[in-house]
């Protein structure tokens, strides 16, 4: 029931809305003296307003407006209302001597200029109302983002990596210390922006997995990409994380640990798909599996077109994120 009750859902709430006024002015005919023939014209009268309100609303607005189809949604609009008028005008299905053709003709255009206008205002609120709850969640998701790149756990791994990497060969030191700084440098300045280019997107998670094979040399990692160089397409930042995350945390456990990626463009969307090691069983340490279903809710929350896959066949674990209609820089 609260679904029927939210602000988007306009025709539910309109809907009460005309049913209430016809059933108030049922009530008022009945005290004033039943005219049968009234409530039948005003019957047709309020309901075949509406109608036509919600088709074209529905049809031309909706369906060709929003979608960017203007040539279209001024053509079809236009004869539509157009139609409207001068059925209106030559036909006078309400029987009601008392009405001119000229103002039959010219309710239904003020029938068009206040359902329209009233379905504009209300795409104006609902739009207002995303925009500031898209808002909302980004901040939370920056607040999020600054907790987890201050993890402790993560720092105290990198900590204990480097100090046994001091002891057994100093003169790696710099160049490790360096790799950790600019991945802990790029996490901190992406989380305050709420896109980042697909460039640098794909430069971190190429130098998280050369950190990652440093800590473990086994691990063998394989990240291809047909993205042209100079693509402007952009994304948000630190998406693909937890994907990669998981492949290095599952693939870790395995006796030779892989992570194969690739980026592709299929049409005008990029597609993400990483491959890795895992124990056929299941993993050894728990995980509340709260990564992925996080990405998820990411995706929902930025309105983003995607589409993701996954599959688990033995050892290998597949997945694939499939966006659409991706922003460019300017």
């Amino acid at each position: 029931m609260k679904n029927y009750l939210r602000y988007e859902n306009i025709w539910f709430r309109n809907l009460f809305i005309v049913g209430f006024i016809y059933g108030a002015i049922l009530l008022v005919n009945y005290f004033e003296g039943p005219d049968d023939e009234r409530i039948l014209r005003l019957t047709y009268s309020m309901f075949s307003f509406y109608a036509a309100i919600i088709v074209s609303n529905l049809l031309f607005i909706k369906g060709m407006l929003q979608t960017n189809h203007y040539k279209r949604f001024v053509i079809f609009f236009s004869l539509y209302w157009l139609l409207m008028i001068v059925i209106a005008y030559h036909f006078d299905f309400s029987r009601n001597p008392e009405i001119t053709p000229f103002t039959r003709g010219l309710k239904q255009f003020l029938s068009a200029f206040v359902g329209s206008g009233f379905y504009f205002i209300h795409l104006w609120i609902t739009q207002n109302v995303i925009s500031t709850n898209r808002q909302l969640a980004m901040t939370q998701t920056e607040l999020d983002f600054l907790k987890q790149q201050l993890n402790p756990h993560f720092l105290l791994n990198a900590m204990n990596n480097l100090y046994g990497e001091s002891l057994s060969h100093p003169e790696d030191m710099p160049e490790r210390i360096l790799q950790l700084s600019e991945l802990l440098r790029y996490q901190i300045e992406a989380a305050k922006t709420t896109t980042v280019s697909l460039k640098s997107e794909m430069d971190f998670v190429k130098k998280y997995l050369d950190y990652s094979i440093y800590k473990n040399a086994k691990l063998v990692v394989t990240n291809n990409s047909n993205i042209p160089l100079n693509t402007k397409l952009s994304v948000p930042p630190l998406l693909f994380m937890p994907l990669v995350e998981n492949a290095v945390k599952f693939s870790m456990e395995t006796p030779q640990p892989f992570i194969a990626i690739d980026w592709e463009m299929d049409d005008d969307c990029l597609v993400f798909a990483i491959q890795n090691s895992c124990l056929p069983q299941g993993s050894k340490s728990f995980g509340t599996g709260l990564g992925l279903a996080n990405l998820k809710r990411r995706l929902d929350l930025l309105s983003l077109d995607y589409d993701c896959t996954y599959t688990k066949t033995g050892s290998i674990y597949n997945y694939k994120l499939k966006l659409c209609k991706l922003h460019t820089a300017a």
